[in-house]
């Protein structure tokens, strides 16, 4: 979020501000099954909802899974196409037969979600207050629907802006991050969530697939990839401490440290260089992880993990608001509301 103050003070797009990485709560468990959580994020990712609880996939796992997860409430899975399914409720026996309660329809309409046409569709609040064990169930369910894995990293895909926003979130929950884009299409679009970096290998080891998409998972993860895309700027007094740790532990034994890694002798010496001139010096967080462990440098091992220096790619007006915010005395760093 930025303030017409930060536009006024000469933020535009292609700027870098400081955004967190990750969002870390120890939360109990709530009372839901875990069975109700992933059919209501089938149902999110999948679903048409607006007029019954239906949903269409082609993965035979999915399906099994939903016919087995409803006949605990009494429902059947009926087909209705070649990849579509209704959520029926069962015809009570006798002279008046009337249908029993869709207990998942009951969920739908208890969260809002009932009626809602895919690109209005979300994540219930009540989602966002999961347990860590809990929630890599619900994301797990999301990616296996409209998630995809290939060789190029890991995105989940939908035609609703909320939906992808609260992924992301979410995703952030276990240090996951990722970006998001809008693609346009001959429909309504789809906003994409794209998982970044070394996140891939964060996504591969917190949350779980089903088979068709778990091998891929773990055919990516631990490849090498390209981690310029969490960056973060040194400050002047950094710069000037990390040129001092590195002189003061020696440039070839630092290299030799960081050899076939991250940084070779040439890069050192120009990392240098750059603090006596005073020029503007950014660091993969990657980097700057390792460089700390090696030098032993605090602050900037914790620069490293708690947020990322990521570049504003849309400016989007939305017109005077109420916000609400804590603001720290003093350096008045503060948290707005999302």
């Amino acid at each position: 979020m930025l303030f017409r103050s930060d536009i006024n003070n000469g933020l535009a797009v292609g700027d870098r501000i400081t955004v967190p990485r990750s969002y870390r709560f120890n939360l109990p468990e709530k009372d839901i099954s875990d069975n109700e959580i992933k059919m209501i994020a089938l149902l999110i990712a999948e679903g048409g909802i607006t007029q019954a609880c239906t949903f269409s996939s082609a993965d035979q796992c999915i399906v099994d899974f939903a016919e087995n997860a409803i006949a605990e409430y009494g429902l059947s899975l009926k087909q209705s196409g070649k990849y579509d399914y209704v959520v029926s409720a069962l015809i009570e026996p006798g002279q008046k037969r009337r249908r029993l309660k869709n207990h998942f329809t009951d969920m739908l309409r208890e969260f809002g979600l009932f009626g809602k046409k895919s690109e209005h569709k979300f994540i219930p609040e009540y989602f966002f207050g999961l347990s860590d064990r809990q929630l890599k169930k619900f994301l797990g369910m999301l990616f296996d629907t409209d998630g995809s894995v290939t060789e190029k990293g890991i995105e989940y895909c939908s035609a609703s802006e909320d939906v992808a926003k609260g992924v992301r979130t979410l995703l952030m929950r276990f240090g996951i991050y990722s970006k998001l884009r809008f693609k346009k299409n001959d429909f309504l679009g789809a906003w994409i969530v794209d998982i970044m970096g070394d996140s891939i290998d964060v996504f591969a080891n917190e949350i779980e697939l089903m088979p068709r998409k778990q091998g891929l998972l773990t055919g990516l993860a631990g490849k090498k990839r390209n981690s310029n895309v969490l960056t973060k700027r040194l400050s002047e007094e950094e710069i000037r401490s990390l040129s001092q740790a590195i002189t003061e532990f020696g440039v070839s034994k630092f290299v030799e440290k960081l050899r076939g890694r991250t940084m070779k002798k040439q890069s050192v010496c120009s990392l240098l260089n750059l603090g006596a001139k005073k020029q503007k010096v950014s660091m993969t967080l990657t980097r700057m992880q390792k460089v700390a462990t090696i030098l032993s440098l605090t602050r900037l091992a914790n620069k490293a993990s708690e947020c990322v220096y990521d570049e504003i790619m849309s400016i989007t007006p939305v017109g005077e608001q109420q916000v609400y915010d804590l603001s720290v005395e003093g350096t008045h760093n503060f948290v707005a509301n999302d």
